[in-house]
């Protein structure tokens, strides 16, 4: 099911996925100029490791290099299931508050040469 779901997400979206079916990871993103948006990262509950998160992250970030991005963005939606876990985990890997309205915040993580 999940092949489909990210065939959609690229054909109707125009958005890419990384996956590591091994791991059961992925995440859904945009690249545009010089912005890499993260638009989603899932980790299996049952899965969920800091070793996970570092490869996926890693994966990202190569990337991002591999297409002249020099910023990763993301977005959490605060009244969504969990925000407080994303918030977490984007503070962690080293993202900076860019805006907020009152249901969306952006953050941004310089990537380094």
């Amino acid at each position: 099911m999940s092949e489909l779901y990210f065939d959609y997400i690229k054909t109707r979206l125009g958005q890419e996925v990384l996956q590591d079916e091994a791991k059961k990871s992925f995440c859904i993103f945009q690249t545009k100029d010089e912005e890499f948006y993260l638009q989603d990262l899932y980790i299996d509950p049952y899965a969920r490791e800091r070793d996970i998160l570092r490869d996926l992250t890693n994966q990202i970030k190569k990337v991002s290099k591999e297409r002249g991005c020099k910023y990763v963005t993301a977005s959490v939606i605060p009244s969504a299931l969990k925000s407080t876990e994303s918030m977490k985990l984007l503070i962690w890997w080293g993202f900076e508050l860019i805006s907020s309205t009152q249901d969306f915040i952006i953050l941004k993580k310089t990537l380094k040469e």
